[in-house]
C-alpha cells in the first residue's frame, strides 16, 4: 500500500487524464472537476500543515463526551 500522498497523487494524474480525454459527458465532467478540486485541496491542506506536528495527532477543539463509572457522581 502506498502512502495517501501517494495516492492523492495518483488519483489526481488519473483525473486529469480523464479530463484531457474529453469523452465524457456534461456530468461526468463536473464529477472529475468536483473529484480535482478535492484532491488539491487535501494536498494543499497537507503541504500547509507544520512537518513537526504529525497529522493524525492534530489538536482538538472540540469536547468529548464520556460515560460516568459511578452512578452517585451524576449532576442533575
Amino acid at each position: 500500500m502506498e502512502t495517501p500522498r501517494a495516492e492523492l497523487d495518483l488519483i489526481l494524474d488519473w483525473t486529469n487524464e480523464k479530463l484531457g480525454q474529453g469523452s465524457h459527458t456534461p456530468l461526468g465532467w463536473y464529477q472529475l472537476m468536483k473529484l480535482r478540486d478535492a484532491v488539491e485541496a487535501i494536498l494543499a491542506r497537507e503541504t500547509a500543515l507544520p512537518s513537526s506536528v504529525p497529522q493524525r495527532e492534530q489538536p482538538r477543539d472540540h469536547l468529548r463526551l464520556v460515560k460516568a463509572t459511578d452512578p452517585d457522581s451524576t449532576q442533575r
